[in-house]
C-alpha cells in the first residue's frame, strides 16, 4: 500500500492536472485524499487504487529546457500579478488653415487614478506636420 504524505504532488485518476495532498487517510480499501489544487480550492477524494494515483518525485532526469521554461513560467506569474499596468492614448486633431497646418507645441497634464495611487505628468505634444 502506497503512503501520501503532506505536500506530495500528485495526479489523480482521469485528471490531468497536479495537486498537493493536504492530508491523506486511509480507509479499508483505499484512502481519502485530501488535496489542493494551485488555486487553492481543497476537494476530497475516494482512491481505491492507490497505484493509479501518479506521484512527482524529485529524480534529477527532467530535461534542463524544461525545467527551467516552468521556472520562467511561475516567475512571470507571480512577477505580474501585483503589477500596475496600463495605457494612456491621446489623438489630437490637426486643422488646416489658410497658412497651412499649426505646427508647434502643446503641453498637458494628465491625471491617472490607479490602485497604486494618482500619477501625475505632463505631456507634449509636437506637431510637425509633413504635407506631401
Amino acid at each position: 500500500m502506497t503512503s501520501f504524505d503532506t505536500g506530495t504532488r500528485v495526479r489523480l485518476p482521469g485528471s490531468s492536472e497536479w495537486v498537493t495532498v493536504r492530508g491523506a487517510v486511509p480507509f479499508e480499501g483505499g484512502w481519502h485524499l485530501f488535496v489542493a489544487r494551485d488555486d487553492g480550492t481543497l476537494t476530497e477524494h475516494k482512491v481505491s487504487d492507490s497505484a493509479a494515483v501518479e506521484q512527482l518525485s524529485e529524480d534529477g532526469g527532467a530535461e534542463s529546457a524544461a525545467v527551467l521554461a516552468g521556472l520562467w513560467t511561475q516567475w512571470m506569474r507571480a512577477a505580474t500579478q501585483n503589477a500596475c499596468t496600463g495605457f494612456f492614448n491621446v489623438t489630437v486633431p490637426v486643422r488646416a488653415s489658410a497658412t497651412g497646418t499649426l505646427a508647434g507645441k502643446r503641453t498637458i497634464s494628465a491625471q491617472l487614478q490607479t490602485s497604486m495611487g494618482r500619477a501625475t505628468n505632463r505631456v507634449t505634444l509636437v506637431c510637425n506636420p509633413s504635407l506631401p
